[in-house]
């Protein structure tokens, strides 16, 4: 499949097939350089992050030593 057929099938959320079909037609030597740097940032939604992995207190820190040294 020829980098042009691709990107016709990967069709963005916010563009059209015809839209696909333009940029398939005027990629140069790099397409991936050329699609990030014609990327529309505003076909992104905007998300909340949470941090999952949390870092261990000084508590825990200290309880994981202690029972370290009670199991040598």
């Amino acid at each position: 499949m020829s980098d042009a057929a691709a990107a016709v099938q990967q069709v963005s959320s916010c563009g059209t097939r015809s839209d696909a079909r333009a940029r398939a037609s005027k990629m140069s030597d790099n397409p991936v350089k050329q699609e990030v740097q014609n990327f529309d940032k505003k076909c992104l939604k905007k998300t909340n992050t949470a941090e999952k992995n949390t870092l261990p207190t000084q508590q825990d820190i200290e309880q994981e030593k202690k029972a370290a040294e009670a199991a040598k």
